[in-house]
């Protein structure tokens, strides 16, 4: 039978025989079909699918065009044939039962498109018969069962700039990469080597690798990985070397033709709990065995790991083992990092900005963590980017870039953090101070710069900017969380009025103070101080306008900042 029509009204149809449609067919909004158990559908045009159209298929769907869903493609227990004899491209979200793309026919899988296959996929075109697209947008994505399943999925390098990556099938040879630049990190020299030939030389399934697509030779380029896609797990033995300088790190990978979820299901053996990205320029990280809204570092906002992505994970001891799951794999079309949610625990994040790169340092309150070093939970300073800036604490022997110490560490004696900071080319840094609304009012955090001897309280100040150059010491700041002059903040507060006024700061007091009023401006630096001489109540100080000024007053063992305006 027959059938030239296009379905246009909100019904259900149910097909009990065989039905040819010799043109396009349209599943318009509100209807819903079955291909019923035994039955045969064969389109010779394109498939559509509108938005709230539906299509169940428990036959045989014979499909020879395209294929689009806006709506619903379930899978129900039948078999979806490509029988095309031009490329079938698939857009939309698809999730079929079986997939069989016959000899001579090639079905595309574009940029934003996913496809689950949840019974057997089988391609009888070798790997020219299912390909997954890649573009500067994105890529297609595919998640089957079938062992050894024939395809190819592309990967989109942008030139100029260096990728982390994994191949994406088992059978991958260094090859692909013809006039790219390709390297391989070794964890117990802290090196890379360049990987030229023979051409032959396998791609490790599982392992990360760099890349480089220089405009010289290749330009924005796309690779075509052809050959047996991966659908079981992988363990991975990763080293774990102490004479290293970069002990543990391990550069691992994707190697699925989807993204995957880096989360508390993975097994590992001594491995920490940070997995961590390059992105454009910046280290991105995320632990899932952290509270949420401190499980991120620099902004990374989920555990998604993109299709073909390469990215560092950490041994903590010999012996350490990874798999990467089969089980986690996910379809993922985000571009942009989302923002991140609100911290469960104390979470401060200072970011650190510099010669048009920046970073972050992360100190988080855990009540089940300990002040030295935790394997799962702390994130150890890793290869510096060229030129960008690196903020870090110093635990001992220890450098890290999240820090996660005890709930009880800020009401210990003397909290505080030594922090080293590096940029290897001179220039103007701001740091920012974010979180502080996680932790209590009554926590004081201040920054302390030892280099210009300036002590910045992050409350009232909390962006800090500052010139950097290579010769600095190393360990040039310090974080507090107690009141850095060992002084109560309060009692001045009710004794004391610090306003404003025109090309004036005015204090007022109650009674004499003896002591120092110092002026900062928003930079930190100071601009101006005068001495409290315990017998004057009222002092007017003459200022630059129109700016604000952050004025500490320390006198009788008490202190009192205040940020004023001067116009």
């Amino acid at each position: 039978m027959k059938n030239h029509k296009i379905l246009t009204i909100a019904l259900l149809i149910i097909v009990l025989f065989t039905h040819e449609v010799s043109a396009g067919w349209v599943i318009s909004s509100g209807t819903k079909v079955r291909v019923s158990s035994g039955s045969y559908v064969k389109t010779e045009g394109n498939l559509s699918i509108l938005a709230n159209g539906k299509i169940t298929n428990d036959g045989v769907l014979g499909l020879k065009g395209n294929f689009s869903n806006e709506g619903e493609a379930t899978l129900g227990s039948g078999v979806f044939n490509f029988t095309g004899t031009n490329a079938q491209l698939l857009t939309g979200n698809f999730v079929l039962m079986d997939m069989m793309v016959h000899s001579g026919s090639s079905v595309e899988i574009l940029p934003g498109t996913q496809v689950t296959v949840n019974g057997t996929a089988a391609s009888l075109n070798g790997t020219s018969g299912i390909i997954v697209r890649s573009d500067q947008t994105g890529s297609g994505s595919l998640i089957h069962n079938t062992s050894n399943l024939q395809g190819s999925v592309e990967e989109f390098l942008t030139s100029e700039k260096w990728h982390y990556i994994s191949a994406p099938i088992s059978d991958a040879v260094i090859g692909s990469y013809l006039d790219i630049y390709l390297i391989d990190w070794d964890e117990p020299s802290a090196g890379w080597s360049y990987l030229v030939e023979p051409l032959a030389l396998p791609l490790n399934a599982g392992t990360g690798y760099g890349v480089w697509a220089s405009d010289q030779y290749t330009g924005n380029t796309t690779i075509n990985f052809a050959g047996s896609l991966i659908a079981e797990d992988i363990v991975l033995n990763l080293d774990y070397s102490p004479a290293s300088t970069q002990t543990g790190w391990n550069l691992i990978g994707n190697p699925f033709s989807s993204a995957v979820d880096w989360n508390a299901n993975w097994t590992m053996n001594n491995v920490g709990g940070w997995a961590v990205i390059y992105d454009n320029g910046t280290d991105r990280g995320w632990n899932p065995y952290l509270p949420a809204g401190s499980q991120s570092y620099n902004n990374k906002s989920d555990g998604i790991i993109p299709l073909t992505q390469g990215f560092w994970v950490r041994a903590t001891g010999a012996g350490a083992t990874l798999t990467l799951p089969a089980s986690e794999r996910i379809h993922s079309n985000q571009p942009f990092y989302k923002e991140a949610s609100e911290a469960e625990v104390p979470t401060l994040r200072l970011s650190v900005e510099g010669n048009n790169s920046n970073s972050e340092a992360v100190v988080i309150l855990l009540p089940e963590a300990t002040d030295g070093f935790d394997e799962l939970y702390d994130l150890g300073k890793f290869n510096d980017s060229e030129g960008a800036p690196a903020l870090y604490s110093l635990m001992g022997e220890n450098e890290f870039v999240v820090n996660v110490l005890s709930s009880g560490f800020s009401s210990s004696s003397d909290p505080k953090i030594n922090m080293g900071f590096e940029m290897d080319v001179a220039g103007q840094c701001k740091i920012s101070a974010g979180g502080l609304e996680s932790f209590s009012s009554e926590t004081p955090v201040y920054l302390e710069d030892m280099l210009e001897n300036n002590f910045i309280d992050l409350r009232l100040q909390p962006e800090y900017t500052f010139v950097t150059n290579p010769l600095d010491e190393v360990q040039r700041f310090v974080l507090h969380f107690s009141n850095p002059v060992g002084v109560t903040e309060n009692p001045l507060t009710n004794r004391i009025n610090i306003y404003g006024g025109k090309g004036y700061i005015y204090i007022s007091m109650d009674e004499p103070v003896t002591g120092t009023a110092r002026i900062y401006d928003m930079l930190g630096r100071e601009a101006g101080n005068i001495r409290l001489d315990g017998s004057t109540k009222f002092y007017s100080i003459p200022s630059k306008g129109e700016t604000y000024y952050v004025v500490r007053i320390i006198g009788n063992e008490e202190i009192r900042n205040k940020k004023v305006y001067v116009y």
